[in-house]
């Protein structure tokens, strides 16, 4: 029913009533599907609100298992490889230009995940990988769940 009629991010879905009417089936299945779909990011629910299309489009908060890396170092190799042979001029000025911008806050002990995320996302960029390049926010949120998760922040580092 998303797919086929089209809701997007944001939207308000039908109520459990409206929506046990609408599919024919009983309250406690509408219950149960929803929950499932909150699960996989695809709803939100808000009490007193409604049920709403989320803008995570399904995608797990951390897919790709970030709080579980025990050393950061170990995920930036390969993708910088493969930026580092596809980036173009302007791919790494700008790479230059956000580097410098999370530098200084760095410098300034100023909080600098939107810039890091920047950072990590024109890595991505460079590498001119389409898969890379879908992966890009998935990377981000990845990035900001692991510099959560770290008990040494990169001041120290």
């Amino acid at each position: 029913m998303i797919q086929r009629d089209g809701y997007t991010a944001g939207d308000k879905l039908p109520t459990e009533a409206e929506l046990v009417e609408l599919l024919g089936v009983g309250r406690n299945t509408v219950r149960e599907a929803l929950r499932i779909l909150m699960s996989r990011n695809i709803v939100t629910i808000r009490q007193g609100s409604g049920t709403f299309i989320s803008d995570k489009n399904g995608v797990s908060d951390d897919p790709l298992g970030f709080a579980m890396i025990e050393d950061r170092r170990k995920l930036d190799p390969p993708i910088a490889a493969l930026a580092a042979q596809n980036a173009t001029g302007e791919d790494i000025r700008q790479l230059e230009n956000i580097l410098l911008g999370l530098e200084e806050q760095m410098i300034l002990r100023e909080d600098y995940a939107d810039k890091d995320s920047q950072f990590h996302a024109q890595i991505a960029n460079c590498s001119h990988n389409l898969v890379m390049t879908n992966l890009v926010p998935v990377i981000t949120d990845g990035v900001r769940v692991f510099a959560g998760a770290v008990q040494e922040t990169e001041y120290e580092q």
